[in-house]
C-alpha cells in the first residue's frame, strides 16, 4: 500500500504518520502487506519495486475522471491501473469530511461522540484526525508489517 503525496491537498498528519496509521489498522495477520510512504510519481515507485499495476479506487464521477486521466498517463508510461468503485456507501465520504468530524469530536462534551464503530472510518482514524492528536514530522519511509 503507498500513501502518496498529493500537493492540492493538506493533510492532517505527515505522509509518514499516515502510513504508520493505515498499517495499524490492517488486520495483524496480513503481515506480507507493506505501507510505505512516498514523495514521487506513483509510476517511479512502481519500477523501484518491480509493480506492474497501480489498484486505486473511485467515489463518484468526478473521482472517476481524475482517476482516468491518471491511468491514461500511468499506461503511457507503462504501468496499468485497475480502478474499482468505492462501496456505494462510502462514496460521499473524504477526508476533508473526516477532518471535519475530527474538528468537531476537538470540542465535543461527550469523550466517547463519533468514536463508536460507524461505517466512515475505524476508531483509531478518527482519534489521529482530532487536532492535536498527531504531531508531523515529515519524511518518507517503509512502516514494516
Amino acid at each position: 500500500m503507498l500513501v502518496a503525496v498529493n500537493g492540492d491537498k493538506q493533510p492532517a498528519s505527515s505522509q509518514s504518520e499516515r502510513a504508520a496509521q493505515l498499517r495499524r489498522e490492517l488486520p495483524a495477520d496480513w503481515g506480507n502487506v507493506s505501507v510505505t510512504a512516498w514523495a514521487g510519481l506513483t509510476v517511479a515507485f512502481c519500477r523501484q519495486h518491480g509493480a506492474n499495476v497501480i489498484i486505486r479506487g473511485a467515489r463518484n464521477q468526478s473521482d472517476l475522471r481524475h482517476e482516468y486521466q491518471l491511468a491514461a498517463m500511468n499506461v503511457a508510461l507503462g504501468i496499468t491501473t485497475l480502478l474499482l468503485p468505492a462501496n456505494p456507501r462510502l462514496a460521499t465520504v473524504s477526508s476533508t469530511v473526516l477532518r471535519g468530524l475530527g474538528t468537531w469530536l476537538a470540542g465535543s462534551r461527550d469523550s466517547h461522540a463519533g468514536r463508536r464503530k460507524n461505517d466512515w472510518a475505524t476508531p483509531g482514524i478518527l482519534e489521529a484526525l482530532i487536532p492535536g492528536r498527531m504531531q508531523g514530522h515529515g519524511g518518507t519511509e517503509e512502516i514494516p508489517g
